[in-house]
């Protein structure tokens, strides 16, 4: 090859490299000044509506960073505008962005939201077929999969999201599908999990109360009184709550199976 030629083809790659190059910085740049935008939009308001509007206001800066579609999507499914969600979600992947697992995870996210768990099992199946290494996908689809109550399957299910990436959201799940199961000791394992990762779990009735039924189930009554304590403190309001008020009853039911309060 002659040497002008090679500098010649030299020249273009350089070109190219910088042009292209430009482009991905510029893209990286526009993503996170979005993530930004939307970060403050949350910040401003919590109304879904005026939410939603400052969102779209920023379309010509943000549309086609599949995050902007990913957001606008889940705005519209807690808006129980579900046509313009899969509208939205649709378009974003269109655009082949690094945000389409989201995407893909959103389309299950419509039918998980309306209650139609085996749709959502379906739509969360095709996440993790394609993206087989990100726990999100298994985590949501063993949800829909103990909503179904396929206990079993779901526990397997969880398990692999916990295995990939460890999440006080899987755990929790996890701490229902085994006390259901009977499993207790794994149950109160599973809250305990969920509890070291994220404390805000003991104002969350539905895993507190199958803990504190589990851990009556075991034996272990003062653990049990504790999380009763524990629920009422961080969530004053539950004290009238049913199914507060059955645990409590509960425990104190096997406390004199057990012999230990005198009626």
């Amino acid at each position: 090859m002659h040497r002008r030629s090679v500098e010649t083809i030299t020249g273009l790659m350089l070109i190219l490299s910088a042009v292209y190059g430009g482009q991905s910085i510029a893209a990286a740049d526009t993503l996170k000044n979005c993530e930004q935008e939307f970060a403050h939009l949350q910040t401003s308001t919590t109304d879904v509506t005026k939410l939603t509007q400052g969102w779209i206001e920023l379309g010509n800066s943000c549309q086609g960073t599949g995050f902007y579609e990913y957001r606008l999507s889940k705005l519209y499914i807690n808006s129980r505008e579900y046509a313009k969600a899969t509208q939205t979600i649709e378009s974003g992947l269109v655009y082949g962005t690094a945000f389409n697992r989201e995407l893909l995870l959103a389309k299950g996210d419509i039918y998980l939201h309306q209650k139609d768990y085996a749709t959502a099992e379906n739509a969360y199946r095709v996440v993790t077929t394609k993206h087989p290494g990100w726990y999100a996908g298994f985590n949501y689809l063993g949800f829909a999969l103990f909503a179904q109550g396929k206990h079993k399957q779901a526990i397997e299910i969880l398990d692999k999201a916990n295995s990939l990436m460890e999440t006080a959201d899987t755990y929790r799940t996890l701490t229902l599908a085994h006390h259901l199961l009977d499993n207790h000791e794994k149950a109160v394992e599973s809250l305990n999990r969920a509890f070291s990762l994220d404390e805000d779990i003991l104002a969350d009735r539905d895993p507190m109360v199958a803990g504190i039924r589990s851990y009556a189930e075991i034996g272990k009554f003062d653990v049990s009184r504790n999380l009763l304590a524990l629920l009422l403190n961080r969530k004053p309001e539950i004290k009238s709550d049913e199914e507060y008020l059955k645990a409590g009853f509960f425990v104190r039911q096997k406390m004199i199976d057990a012999g230990l309060i005198v009626e």
